[in-house]
């Protein structure tokens, strides 16, 4: 396994199983996806302005 695959491996099964169990576990925090792309849309456009493009 390279390095590139173990490293996506710890995430998966660190980073991502810990954010899957506790959104389990209190389900209310989960936000919609068009909220998440809502606010990722914003996010880009406040870094697309900070840059003066």
């Amino acid at each position: 396994m390279s390095h590139h695959e173990e490293a996506v491996d710890d995430w998966l099964r660190i980073e991502v199983v810990a954010s899957y169990d506790e959104l389990h576990a209190i389900p209310s925090q989960a936000i919609s996806a068009a909220d998440m792309r809502a606010h990722l849309a914003e996010l880009h456009a406040q870094r697309h302005m900070e840059r003066g493009s």
